[in-house]
């Protein structure tokens, strides 16, 4: 890893500028930063991802237990509309 940081920091530097060690630890250092920021957003992605998969499901479900709920009323309603109808009729 160091060696890429050589690389990289002799790349912005002209040949024969001296390169300090606390220039290498600096770059050092941001570089480390960089790709543990990386792998932190990478989870954190993946995290909202999943919470929102299973937060789609989970609203899909109520949908749902919500529509068996209204057709069983629906049902209920029609069965008793029925039995009335034919009290009234007797």
């Amino acid at each position: 890893m160091i060696l890429t940081v050589l690389s990289s920091l002799m790349k912005q530097h002209s040949i024969g500028t001296k390169i300090s060690k606390s220039q290498v630890y600096e770059a050092f250092n941001e570089q480390q930063i960089d790709i543990h920021v990386k792998n932190l957003s990478k989870k954190i992605k993946l995290a909202f991802q999943q919470y929102y998969q299973d937060l789609r499901f989970e609203i899909k479900s109520a949908n749902e237990k919500a529509d068996m709920k209204m057709d069983e009323k629906r049902t209920t309603l029609r069965y008793n509309d029925k039995n009335q109808n034919m009290i009234e009729k007797m």
